[in-house]
């Protein structure tokens, strides 16, 4: 439900702003390129480096197998909002390693099971190093 109203607001703003919305923009899982521009209606002065990061993050999670319930925008709007609140940086994303899990990662993460799952994927990795 709470994607719903993220999108009828989305839809509403672009609507005013007299911006014309693509099939892929109306879509639930919209790319990368899509939710950024999502994310700048709703974040307008987020920093570069933080977004790219964080959605290069967003996405590869998004694409991991197994997962029950696929991270949505609301989430990703969501968990960004946490990392802004945060005051969280770019470099504070990346500096545990690439096979860290997200910072604030239960934003994203909906699911019991699928945080389990990357709780799990996360600690191999690091045994692996």
């Amino acid at each position: 439900m709470a994607f719903f109203y993220t999108f009828v607001n989305n839809i509403s703003y672009k609507l005013k702003m007299n911006w014309s919305l693509t099939m892929q923009e109306m879509s639930q899982n919209p790319d990368q390129e899509t939710l950024e521009k999502i994310v700048r209606v709703h974040y307008p002065n987020i920093k570069q480096n933080l977004l790219s990061t964080a959605l290069a993050q967003f996405f590869e999670l998004r694409e991991q197998p197994g997962l029950k319930k696929k991270p949505s925008t609301s989430e990703a709007l969501d968990w960004l909002k946490l990392l802004l609140a945060e005051d969280l940086s770019a470099t504070d994303l990346t500096k545990q390693g690439k096979n860290a899990l997200p910072q604030l990662h239960g934003a994203l993460l909906k699911n019991e099971q699928d945080v389990q799952l990357f709780e799990r994927l996360a600690f191999m990795a690091r045994n692996q190093r």
